[in-house]
């Protein structure tokens, strides 16, 4: 079976077992770790300050794993102005382990966190209708240099 063929089973498949399986509550988080006294998040992530008040937009959102091991993309909308959402996550991931690489304040703002083998995006900007979409991104760090495209010599 060809490999983008088993992809995309995969990623179907993972879908579907998502779907089934029903969310778990994991409740949202200030930037000391400790949980809000309100939840109305469903994730099963333990490693990233959840702003209080988030909400999940399950339709651009993708998760594989849970807890701390999980990879994929979480996109949250909230009311709080995208600077208070930016220095949520800026003064909050090292509470969780994670390590500043970059950071950029603008529109969008980003910033770059590494915590072990795994690295995590960070996209914070004015939603469409209003508030703060966060869009967090985490994935495997690459451990080897891509080899260089070399000319063929022909």
């Amino acid at each position: 079976m060809p490999a983008p063929r088993i992809f995309y089973l995969l990623c179907v498949t993972a879908t579907l077992t998502a779907c089934a399986s029903g969310p778990a509550v994991v409740g949202s988080t200030g930037t000391d770790g400790k949980p809000a006294t309100e939840s109305t998040n469903t994730l099963q992530v333990s490693d990233i300050p959840i702003p209080a008040g988030a909400k999940l937009d399950p339709d651009k959102t993708l998760i594989m794993g849970a807890n701390d091991r999980w990879l994929g993309r979480i996109v949250l909308r909230t009311d709080l102005p995208p600077v208070q959402v930016f220095n949520h996550f800026y003064n909050g991931m090292a509470n969780f382990g994670w390590t500043l690489l970059t950071a950029v304040q603008g529109t969008p703002s980003l910033q770059t966190w590494q915590r072990g083998e795994r690295v995590a995006l960070i996209q914070t900007e004015t939603a469409s209708l209003g508030g703060t979409a966060a869009t967090i991104t985490v994935s495997s760090r690459q451990t080897t240099a891509p080899e260089a495209s070399r000319p063929s010599g022909r």
